[in-house]
């Protein structure tokens, strides 16, 4: 999986401005201004909330919208917000 940095904090801890110096080449330099950029957006996580049971049904709420739901599926229909437990690494 790809790691998503901020091009402009990498910029800003190479080039050093209190020292003046660059801590790397002007190829490095090049590469990092024409990597392409890429549409991301933070993962919203969020849990189903048991409200009432309704004849035979269960209904849910979304803990990050509010929209209630008959089913208590994997993402909330409404907001996107991912209701699977977060992976923690290592």
């Amino acid at each position: 999986m790809d790691d998503f940095i901020s091009r402009e904090a990498l910029l800003k801890k190479l080039l050093m401005p209190e020292e003046g110096t660059m801590k790397f080449s002007a190829d490095v330099l090049d590469a990092i201004m024409k990597a392409p950029a890429v549409d991301a957006r933070p993962v919203r996580r969020g849990n189903w909330r048991w409200c009432s049971e309704n004849r035979r049904n269960d209904t849910y709420q979304c803990s990050e919208c509010g929209r209630m739901n008959m089913d208590d599926s994997n993402y909330c229909p409404n907001c996107g917000a991912n209701m699977k437990p977060e992976v923690q690494d290592g």
